[in-house]
């Protein structure tokens, strides 16, 4: 660090921190560069979550490298951020194979941090005094929910881990349930959804937390599965929605070329829950992208306040902007990859020599080899 506190690994690029990164980085989660009408409807449905007590189901849409996860790790991170706001933040991937709501709950049982559950359940349970009490509030419908809970505090680890692997939804022998006092497993969509409901409860009845929000990402992939199978998982959602004490907010991320396919390929009865408008991220127009790397170099800038193109020139920001929007347009995570490798050049030479004497069409190849890499688009 420099005696102004500031990273002196950067200095020499007029940077605080590496602003480009071509994977989801968590530590950029705060950063929001362009696109300011996505984010104040972002920031005003994270406002109405926190002041009116209702279920919801929101929608993200936009295409591969649009910015999809990034803005669920923006929402994560402003409620990790801020406790008092006592929003219990949980993202969660879709899996890629299914065979109905059992994996989905599956995966969001796995993003949830369990201990916390645990722990927020032991305080309701010591309040209402009895396992019948708890099983009235939380699982009515499924009151081996109560045993398992109360297992994860065992000062046993066999019992601590089948425990957290029945929560999770996963199959145990009909010995290790007996060693629990447990009778089944969680076995189908309306197993599900009242463990689901059973959690919601417990969060909104604890003394941290008023509300929780899941995070659903990669929700296209829904689709790719047999009608019958969608079919299982819309209503699972739906019921789980509509089954919840107006403590819930579901997220709902899909990729999709088209916002048009997208609205079309949503469930009615889904699509008739959700709270518009969607948050939507098409692709970036050349001032839209201009705008975007503006913003992130100015946000790790060591001097924000001051318009730069540090430690790039505006002509050659401009002139890579325009030859990435050729055509359609281009996405966050394009431009990302293509300025990351042209700063990376910047970088090696200044440190190496003393200054960078890139030109253009350098910086143009540059970029193109770093677009063109065979592994750049995986999610």
């Amino acid at each position: 660090m420099s005696e102004s506190g500031v990273n002196s690994k950067w200095e020499h690029l007029g940077l605080t921190r590496w602003p480009f990164y071509k994977t989801v980085d968590h530590s950029s989660a705060p950063i929001w560069a362009g696109r300011q009408q996505a984010k104040q409807l972002t920031d005003r449905f994270m406002w109405e979550w926190v002041r009116q007590d209702r279920n919801y189901i929101h929608l993200v849409w936009g295409d591969l490298g649009a910015g999809k996860s990034h803005t669920l790790s923006y929402i994560r991170h402003h409620f990790v951020q801020h406790p008092d706001l006592r929003v219990l933040p949980v993202r969660a991937v879709m899996p890629k194979e299914f065979s109905g709501f059992l994996e989905v709950y599956q995966a969001i049982m796995s993003a949830i941090d369990l201990d916390e559950i645990a722990e927020l359940f032991y305080h309701l349970y010591r309040a209402l005094g009895t396992k019948k009490a708890a099983v009235r509030d939380a699982f009515p419908y499924i009151p081996d929910a109560v045993e398992a809970l109360l297992q994860l505090r065992s000062d046993l680890d066999s019992k601590k881990r089948w425990a957290e692997t029945w929560l999770r939804g996963v199959r145990l022998t009909r010995s290790q349930m007996d060693s629990l006092g447990i009778s089944r497993g969680v076995k189908d969509t309306n197993d599900c959804v009242a463990m689901l409901t059973g959690v919601v409860a417990i969060v909104a009845a604890s003394q941290k937390y008023d509300r929780i929000l899941v995070m659903l990402d990669e929700c296209q992939r829904t689709w790719e599965a047999k009608r019958s199978i969608t079919q299982k998982i819309d209503v699972g959602l739906q019921n789980w929605h509509d089954e919840t004490s107006n403590r819930l907010t579901l997220v709902l991320a899909y990729k999709s070329g088209q916002m048009r396919d997208f609205l079309n390929l949503l469930n009615p009865d889904v699509k008739d829950r959700v709270t518009l408008p969607v948050i939507s991220l098409p692709l970036l127009d050349s001032q839209d992208a201009l705008e975007f790397v503006r913003s992130v170099l100015q946000q790790c800038s060591l001097q924000p306040q001051a318009p730069s193109w540090q430690p790039f020139g505006e002509d050659m920001v401009k002139s890579v902007v325009r030859h990435l929007t050729a055509g359609h347009g281009t996405t966050p995570r394009h431009l990302m990859t293509a300025f990351h490798a042209i700063l990376t050049q910047y970088d090696r030479q200044i440190v190496s020599e003393g200054q960078c004497n890139l030109t253009l069409q350098e910086a143009l190849a540059i970029a193109d080899d770093a677009l063109s890499d065979p592994f750049g688009e995986d999610e």
